[in-house]
């Protein structure tokens, strides 16, 4: 399914999200939004951040685990209503990475550190069939590790999916350089046919092609574009308000319209 905006009204969890979508939660993003705060000698807030965590969609926070990050070490707080609304421009519940108001700090999980401090972003599926190959295209059908790769703010190397099946146990995605990870082509290796060399020269113009097609999508929701985008009516077979969509007549539109290169 092509990324576009879809209304999910009184949906505030990845959970209710998921039901609404009917797609698995393990595919969705959970955003926790935390604030550190520095202060001066005699205990006054001086100065706040506030940081935006990405995890999937059916795990929690890990304290333990979020502590160990660098600037959080000293310890946090989860955000106030009042600090979402300035940097999300929205109520917690319905926000996200995309459209920031204000910048923060943007941590993802599953993030492992490569020597020399690069890093690998990977997560694991449980499911056979993953499609990366529209992460070339205007709008990216599978959106998670695109999100995480344009927005973390230190230098990404690759991203991948592992695929955890007892038979057949692999990795897919896409990479700066070859040898990152078993099954993952480089970006400049011939084996590698999703990013034409012709558009994409170099690692750095695939991450900005996520940004701004990320970025593009923000702007639609920022818009009011409420558009139904897809290219197969069989994607929209979990939608609630499919009789509210007109297909029939989008239908014989299509049918009454001359060929293309035609003119009517």
């Amino acid at each position: 399914t092509a990324l576009a905006k879809t209304p999910t009204p009184g949906k505030s969890t990845c959970a209710d999200v998921a039901a609404l979508l009917g797609v698995p939660l393990q595919t969705t993003v959970k955003s926790l939004v935390l604030a550190t705060d520095e202060k001066d000698g005699e205990g006054n807030i001086v100065r706040s951040q506030v940081w935006l965590l990405l995890v999937r969609g059916d795990h929690d926070l890990n304290e333990v685990k979020a502590g160990k990050l660098p600037g959080l070490k000293d310890g946090f707080r989860f955000a106030t209503v009042a600090e979402i609304e300035a940097h999300f421009g929205c109520k917690p519940g319905y926000l996200g990475p995309i459209g920031l108001k204000k910048p923060l700090k943007v941590v993802a999980d599953r993030i492992d550190r490569l020597e020399g401090g690069r890093q690998l972003i990977i997560d694991y599926k449980t499911g056979a069939s993953i499609d990366v190959r529209n992460w070339a295209s205007e709008r990216l059908s599978e959106p998670q590790l695109p999100i995480y790769a344009a927005l973390v703010a230190d230098d990404v190397a690759g991203v991948a999916f592992a695929k955890v099946l007892a038979d057949k146990p692999a990795f897919t995605g896409v990479a700066d350089g070859g040898d990152l990870l078993p099954g993952v082509a480089g970006l400049a290796d011939g084996r590698q046919k999703l990013f034409d060399p012709a558009r994409f020269p170099d690692w750095p113009a695939v991450l900005e092609h996520w940004r701004a097609r990320l970025q593009a999508v923000a702007r639609e929701v920022g818009d009011g574009v409420a558009g139904v985008v897809f290219a197969d009516e069989a994607e929209l077979r979990y939608c609630e308000v499919l009789p509210l969509l007109r297909l029939p007549e989008r239908r014989r539109l299509l049918a009454a319209a001359p060929p293309e290169g035609e003119s009517g």
